[in-house]
């Protein structure tokens, strides 16, 4: 009876190379695993097995005996002497092949020195502890793409050195094979070095647990899918993902369950001392895939093959693809002997099958693959005709009285979801798309005034046959809201504010926030000089792509702008950046965004805030960088009938990050006027209400209630 030690053995291939053992041998099989914080080494090792054998199409009730008689659990680690095993194992066990399956296969530059201490560090610790036992056999899964740049025909040879790798990982598995050549020539260590393609499912389920190769490609494009859909709605299917590819090269694809054979049947052969690649010799061009990944995701995509085709989040995907863009670029024709050349190809049907099946485990167990809802579409879309075109608004809640969302220039109605959903259940609820901010006319469509968005606020309420209303207004819509209320005072019968922009505001002195210090210079250059708008998205995808230093390759050329775009990027969350593309996606759009800007943060509404009588409620955050906490509690106070709170650790998107704060706040106001309480020690007060002014909101406030 064989006794096999197998590192890896919660891993993909790992976990398959044991189900087949156990079936197809009478070996005890010593599986090295780690414990962690979240299970024991032994139920990773039998979680893992019973995995791969489900993904097999086995049943896998007849492993529960087969793993309590023949497998058992070391807990080791790759990394340490000996792999943490205790001399004990070593003197009395006699192992007859070790297969050295563990790896970190990432692609991330940052984690280079992590993959060469596993990789290299771990095969060091194999190869010593093999010298242990005489003809123990050394069985260590490499990669083919050890080829690095080499591209055309790859030989099973170590790799040639006048080709350079293209990541940290074929670096580190470069090294650690001639580690294992060395230790045979200086210990006598007989080893065989397998280099898998690009491993994917079983060849009966389509179904392996593994998120890497084209796979990671569905996870990213998935999550970035739900994550900017969800508040863009429609951006993907105006701009689809674009990918820096070659359509017509192809790409190796192998089934879990042919690498595992043809490992098995060189193992049984008397080959060794060798390199063997375990590969296809059909390949799959990257448009089969690319094409796959689109249907399955719902997301388009194109390729292109120069990288100043790409946009923004173009290289948002690209820097979370990393080296691995490589293999959609370079094509491989690995060597193999005929007898072990017994992979069956992959047909194009095959591939969407594969495709399928990861897309539907990944949205089983990943929360991002559906943690973006949108409140939007439980709510029904409305349009009505303007003179000046088509207004597009949401309308939904329940109630007696209205609330009416007035969203900034240019950003996404999803930054509205939570607080939108909390006031639902309590009132009619119409959320305005300021016209001109639609992605799916490319982005800010044209230049719009003040008085054609007082317009076009009418005419909504009118179209739903609204006498009154309540408004939220966020950013640049607090100014809007404040026109309004000042023209149609019958019409509006509070005001919210959230963090609220008063820039250009006469009689205060200037508080421009970082982010407006670095906006302002880049409006007025676009407006000065037009074609700066292409520079501007070429800064936003070297910023995005983390290649700032090599500005040559992105074609900007005002150092100047790119120096403000990176400051006002690097002040916005990563998680919200996706959100704020909106007036980016085009040259004209940046122009009209530009313009609209400017002339919002000339504007000054000192004369409509003398004629707003109705109760306001002022909402800012301690952390706002984008626009000025402190000129927004200054000009607040000059309107007569305020109260004004600040959330402690607040940013600019409070109603977002802090939004069952500002929920409450809003459901409180709207109810109490001017006398609201906060009682959250986090919620301080910036400006006392008036109480010789009428505070009262509602129609359904009584006196009771302020009492």
């Amino acid at each position: 009876m064989k006794s096999i030690l197998v590192t890896g053995a919660t891993g993909f291939i790992g976990s398959h190379f044991i189900v087949e053992s156990l079936l197809q041998t009478d070996a005890v099989i010593y599986c090295l695993a780690r414990d962690t914080r979240m299970a024991k080494a032994a139920d990773r090792v039998s979680d893992a097995i019973y995995a791969a054998a489900k993904n097999s199409d086995y049943a896998i009730e007849q492993f529960t005996a087969l793993i309590a008689q023949r497998v058992v659990v070391l807990n080791g680690d790759v990394t340490c002497k000996n792999l943490g095993l205790d001399d004990d194992f070593i003197q009395k066990v006699k192992l007859d092949e070790i297969w050295h399956c563990a790896a970190l296969l990432k692609f991330n530059k940052r984690l280079k020195n992590v993959i060469h201490h596993n990789t290299v560090g771990g095969a060091r610790e194999v190869v010593m502890l093999a010298r242990y036992w005489p003809n123990v056999t050394l069985n260590y899964l490499s990669t083919a793409y050890v080829a690095g740049n080499k591209t055309g025909s790859i030989p099973q040879a170590l790799s040639d050195e006048a080709f350079s790798p293209n990541n940290a990982y074929e670096e580190a598995k470069r090294e650690a094979e001639k580690l294992i050549v060395e230790a045979h020539q200086k210990y006598g260590v007989n080893y065989r070095i397998f280099r898998p393609s690009m491993v994917v499912g079983h060849s009966k389920t389509f179904c392996g647990k593994t998120d890497t190769g084209f796979y990671g490609l569905i996870t990213i494009a998935t999550r970035l899918g739900n994550e900017v859909e969800s508040k863009l709605k429609g951006y993907f299917h105006r701009f689809p993902i674009k990918l820096l590819a070659d359509a017509a090269i192809g790409v190796n694809l192998i089934y879990i369950d042919d690498v595992i054979n043809i490992m098995r049947t060189v193992a049984q052969s008397d080959s060794i001392n060798q390199i063997y690649h375990v590969a296809n010799t059909e390949q799959v061009k990257v448009d089969t895939l690319l094409d796959a990944i689109s249907t399955v995701t719902n997301i388009p995509m194109d390729i292109c093959a120069e990288l100043k085709q790409l946009g923004p989040l173009d290289n948002l995907v690209r820097k979370q693809v990393g080296d691995f863009e490589q293999y959609f670029k370079q094509e491989y024709r690995f060597e193999m002997q005929a007898e072990f050349a017994t992979a069956r190809a992959i047909s194009n049907e095959d591939v969407m099958g594969l495709a399928q099946a990861y897309y539907d485990r990944f949205v089983r167990e990943d929360k991002r693959s559906s943690l973006f809802e949108s409140v939007l579409d439980i709510m029904q879309p409305k349009t009505v005709e303007a003179p000046e075109g088509t207004l597009n608004y949401y309308a939904g809640g329940q109630g007696d009285e209205y609330v009416m969302i007035i969203n900034a220039y240019g950003q996404s109605l999803h930054f509205w979801n939570d607080v939108i959903r909390t006031i639902l259940p309590f009132y009619r609820v119409i959320v305005w798309e300021i016209r001109g901010t639609s992605v799916l006319v490319g982005g800010m469509d044209n230049v719009y005034s003040i008085e054609e968005h007082v317009q076009d606020a009418i005419q909504i309420l009118d179209n739903e046959n609204i006498a009154t209303t309540h408004a939220l207004a966020w950013c640049t819509g607090p100014k809007l809201a404040t026109i309004l209320a000042s023209r149609y005072p019958e019409r509006f019968k509070s005001l919210t504010f959230v963090t609220p922009c008063f820039k250009g505001q006469k009689g205060f002195e200037p508080m421009d926030t970082d982010y407006e210090a670095n906006m302002l210079p880049l409006c007025r250059a676009v407006a000065r000089v037009p074609t700066a708008a292409k520079s501007i998205i070429n800064s936003m995808s070297s910023f995005l792509a983390d290649e700032e230093h090599d500005l040559d390759k992105y074609e900007v050329t005002d150092e100047k702008s790119h120096e403000n775009i990176t400051s006002v990027l690097g002040l916005i969350d990563k998680n919200l950046r996706p959100l704020l593309f909106a007036p980016f996606v085009t040259e004209k759009s940046i122009l009209n965004y530009s313009k609209q800007l400017t002339d919002f943060w000339t504007l000054d509404v000192s004369q409509e805030i003398n004629q707003v009588n109705q109760p306001v409620m002022l909402l800012t955050g301690s952390e706002d960088n984008i626009t000025s906490p402190e000129l927004g509690v200054k000009v607040g106070k000059t309107y007569q009938n305020i109260v004004g709170f600040q959330i402690d650790g607040g940013s600019h998107y409070i109603h977002a990050d802090q939004h069952a704060l500002v929920s409450e706040l809003v459901l409180d106001f709207l109810k109490k006027g001017t006398q609201v309480v906060p009682m959250n020690e986090r919620i301080d007060i910036t400006i006392n209400a008036d109480s010789n002014l009428n505070n009262s909101v509602s129609s359904n406030t009584t006196a009771e209630e302020f009492a």
